[in-house]
């Protein structure tokens, strides 16, 4: 409730106590009504002042999470970057710790519906972006097409397949992505995929500890060790 709100509510409990006070006055007599009179002012003071302090406890809750409002706004920013690729582009990096709040990126009819919510699930800020889909290169053999595609050595250059997935997307951490609910490590130097159909895609990635050195893909996503040969291969959108 805003302060207005607040003030208007009090006003209005304070005239109607008056009003019930000087009735009782007249009917039973100041020694009994008046003590009984405070106590009830006591409780309305109360009351209000706790509301005040709960609202302006929850007002500072939120503006300290700037770190996360400002990933918000980051991820906002490259699903409505015009045109369409393949091409690299280039997202903020994320906040260290989102303590408690996350980002969600769900499938819907018109295209990404894009939620900013806290920790009680509660959606402080919400977009939709026409047109573009949540999209991972990862999952199924979506990051095996990707390296095929664009990072090995013989590159496909015609009916190549599908690079990337259709996903439900929720951050909670910087170095996490969950893709349709699994977690994937997010070791992707801020960079993400545009697709042919204009797309924004996000890597996931793993760290590569029981494969040979040098770039790799699986179903999970891109070996950490890609982002280098992302940067030399595909231009910057």
């Amino acid at each position: 409730m805003g302060k207005n709100g607040t003030f208007s509510a009090v006003a209005g409990v304070a005239i109607l106590l008056i009003f019930l006070v000087v009735v009782l006055l007249y009917l039973l007599g100041p020694e009994a009504i008046l003590p009984r009179a405070a106590k009830a002012a006591d409780w309305i003071a109360d009351k209000t002042l706790s509301g005040l302090r709960k609202e302006k406890l929850e007002q500072k809750t939120f503006s300290t999470e700037k770190g996360t409002e400002e990933a918000y706004d980051s991820v906002l920013n490259v699903l409505r970057s015009g045109g369409s690729g393949p091409c690299r582009i280039e997202r903020r990096a994320f906040a260290g710790n989102f303590k408690g709040f996350r980002i969600t990126l769900s499938k819907s009819e018109q295209g990404t519906f894009v939620q900013l919510m806290n920790e009680k699930g509660q959606s402080l800020k919400q977009n939709t972006i026409s047109g573009r889909f949540p999209c991972v290169v990862g999952e199924g053999d979506a990051a095996i097409n990707f390296y095929n595609n664009h990072l090995s050595d013989n590159k496909c250059s015609s009916n190549c397949p599908k690079d990337y997935t259709i996903a439900n997307i929720e951050f909670k951490a910087a170095d996490s992505i969950y893709v349709d609910g699994k977690k994937r490590n997010l070791d992707d130097e801020n960079l993400l995929f545009k697709t042919a159909d204009g797309n924004v895609c996000f890597f996931p990635t793993y760290a590569g500890v029981f494969t040979l050195p040098g770039c790799d893909a699986g179903t999970g996503g891109l070996d950490d060790d890609c982002i280098g040969a992302i940067k030399n291969n595909i231009k910057s959108c």
